[in-house]
């Protein structure tokens, strides 16, 4: 068995509430996964940061699919739209457009609006 490198329960659940149980980019509440705005990389890590709430966001559908699928084949339109950020990048400091509008996503699992 592998190493876990993907955030626990407790932090997708607030991730969900945060996000109101439904896609960032679009509102769909069906097929919810998370999203890692700084990729956790080949293999994973074990940096806490990576699992931090302002480095995810719930999206619609699979790596391949729905909204997930779309910030994984446009990176350069994900990350000008928030969805994904460089790794030199502090995700706290790049806001994310939303379904419903742009907001400062915080460690503590806040939605900030812009």
């Amino acid at each position: 068995m592998g190493r876990r490198t993907d955030p626990d329960r407790a932090t997708v659940k607030l991730v969900r509430e945060r996000d109101g149980w439904a896609c960032v980019r679009c509102g769909n509440p069906a097929t919810l996964t998370t999203q890692h705005r700084v990729a956790r990389g080949m293999g994973g890590t074990r940096a806490a940061w990576i699992n931090q709430p302002a480095n995810l966001l719930t999206l619609c559908g699979s790596g391949t699919t729905g909204c997930h699928g779309w910030v994984e084949s446009h990176p350069k339109d994900a990350t000008a739209l928030g969805y994904a950020c460089s790794r030199y990048v502090d995700p706290v400091d790049h806001p994310v457009r939303t379904w419903q509008g742009r907001v400062w996503l915080t460690n503590d699992g806040q939605a900030i609006p812009v």
